[in-house]
């Protein structure tokens, strides 16, 4: 029920006491930090602070000069609303990329999600298609993919991104390992007058894993080159890939090795053929790959890249809306293209179908079987029942499993409450949480007939089935008639005669609550957000 982030608008001063302050508390977490102003000044200050992601607003991003990214730091927008092009002053004229290596640096675990990146060249200009350098990204590694350790840069990912109209390659990386791209959107690139700049092109790479699940991603209508171009790579698995419409060669290769692909579509290129063309093609000695499989295999290198879209407590209540950031298939899987609702009534652009109940009060609805949504949250050791607000209009209803770390904790049925604006809540029992940790929750929705407002984690006692407070034989009945578990029966057994009334609680004296109070306070003001926002 809210209608932005809850975030803390700090600069980059602030951000050096963050740092300093969790250096002096503990080890340093990941963060992520809200990035309305320099997306250099964010990505630089999250840097010094160990790592963590930038998340991007959903705005227009406007850079008089290249990024240059930083290891350990992923940057990750709302959506095809977050757009990073060049500024007007200079659009006309600029050649570099939008996002480039130092030429020296090693890069390790970086990722790029969920945003577009318009280029800005004038595609009705023949006279301003001479800018080879006018990309969106590109890192220009050395080494030989036979010899990972040769190889600049490391775990590369790139998901859930448009990207068009690039003078240059939209996207061309060199000397890299462990490279994952996932529903690329590449289209309108390579417009340098030559057969020698595509949407993808890549080179010297060793271990890459290119999946689509989106039909509307894929590597379209290249106006000069490839829809891709790789050359010197080895260890390549293709899943899904749609690479249509572009003026030569759709995919075209060299000295590969070991390349594989699953559900590969390749038509439609050589729409302006100057020579020897094909959908698929592949030139020299070694030419080692299969694009025939017959089912999918498993990725050379994966990596999911979210982040929290707020900051999440447990013990505490969780909107539903409140998912986190990163793209379809890392922070949620919707299954139907759009949003039922347009933009989520002004709330947040995904897929995800976002409808508003009243002002700032917003819910899940159109779920469908087999989507699922996940939360980054803090978890607080201890024993819970979680209650799922939900309402249905439908006879059948649907089902909610709740899994943290990839670990399940059981299903919750959601039954009709006669109408989609009836909110009732569903429980799930004995969730037992071992550990203080930063978790992902994940939940997995069945059934096609419900809609979901928030979940909450109220804390019990293991074994209290009646959920009085206190563990006596009344427990130990709905036990024996509704779990007969062995599990639970050792939390009744471990917990027997544990509880008490209210009236029997003590008071503490005024001067201890008052110590306890102030304790509490000082508590308190040392916390520091996980999620803030970097407005320099």
């Amino acid at each position: 029920m809210f209608a932005a982030p809850v975030s803390y608008r700090v600069v980059l001063s602030q951000l050096i006491t963050i740092v300093a302050t969790l250096l002096f508390c503990g080890a340093v977490q990941a963060q992520s930090v809200y990035c309305s102003g320099s997306i250099q000044s964010c990505m630089d200050a999250m840097s010094a602070a160990g790592g963590g992601s930038v998340i991007l607003e959903d705005k227009t991003y406007f850079l008089t000069q290249s990024i240059i990214p930083k290891s350990n730091v992923n940057l990750i927008g709302q959506g095809t609303d977050t757009v990073i092009t060049w500024a007007p002053s200079v659009a006309d004229s600029i050649n570099e990329p939008m996002i480039v290596d130092d030429g020296n640096t090693a890069l390790v675990n970086i990722g790029f999600s969920d945003f577009r990146m318009l280029g800005t060249v004038d595609t009705s200009d023949p006279n301003d298609r001479d800018r080879s350098d006018h990309m969106a990204i590109f890192f220009n590694g050395p080494g030989d993919p036979a010899v990972a350790s040769s190889l600049r840069h490391h775990n590369i990912t790139v998901a859930n991104l448009e990207v068009s109209q690039f003078g240059g390659t939209g996207i061309h990386i060199k000397g890299s390992n462990n490279l994952t791209t996932f529903d690329l959107n590449m289209y309108d690139n390579g417009w340098f007058p030559t057969d020698l700049f595509h949407n993808l092109y890549l080179l010297r790479v060793r271990n890459v894993t290119m999946i689509q699940t989106d039909s509307d991603a894929g590597f379209r209508e290249s106006p000069s080159g490839h829809g891709l171009r790789m050359s010197s790579l080895e260890n390549v698995y293709f899943e899904g890939l749609i690479v249509e419409g572009n003026a030569d060669h759709g995919i075209h290769m060299n000295n590969v090795t070991n390349m594989t692909g699953y559900d590969i579509t390749s038509e439609d290129n050589c729409q302006d053929l100057l020579g020897s063309c094909g959908n698929v093609r592949c030139y020299g000695d070694q030419c080692d790959f299969d694009f025939n499989l017959s089912q999918p295999q498993d990725p050379y290198y994966f990596a999911e890249v979210q982040a929290p879209f707020m900051a999440h407590q447990i013990p505490g209540v969780i909107e539903a809306e409140a998912f986190d950031v990163g793209g379809d298939n890392f922070a949620y899987s919707d299954t139907s293209s759009g949003n039922s609702f347009g933009d989520g009534a002004g709330n947040r652009n995904t897929d995800v179908d976002l409808v508003e109940l009243n002002a700032g009060n917003y819910k899940v609805g159109f779920i469908d079987d087999g989507e699922w949504l996940e939360y980054t949250t803090d978890l607080d050791a201890g024993n819970y029942r979680v209650d799922f607000l939900a309402s249905s209009n439908q006879a059948a209803g649907g089902e909610v499993e709740l899994v943290i770390d990839g670990i399940s904790y059981g299903t919750t049925d959601i039954s009709s409450t006669g109408s989609w604006n009836n909110f009732q809540t569903f429980s799930l029992n004995d969730v037992t949480i071992a550990n203080d940790s930063t978790s992902v929750i994940r939940l997995n929705m069945g059934g096609d007939g419900f809609d979901l407002d928030s979940f909450t984690f109220v804390e019990t006692l293991a074994g209290d089935y009646d959920l009085d407070f206190d563990i006596d034989g009344a427990d130990f009945l709905i036990w024996q008639k509704e779990l007969a578990t062995e599990e639970g029966l050792t939390a009744w057994q471990g917990g027997y005669g544990t509880g008490a009334p209210l009236s029997a609680i003590q008071v503490p004296e005024p001067m201890s609550g008052l110590l306890l109070l102030v304790v509490a306070a000082w508590c308190q003001s040392a916390r520091i957000p996980r999620t803030a926002t970097c407005s320099r």
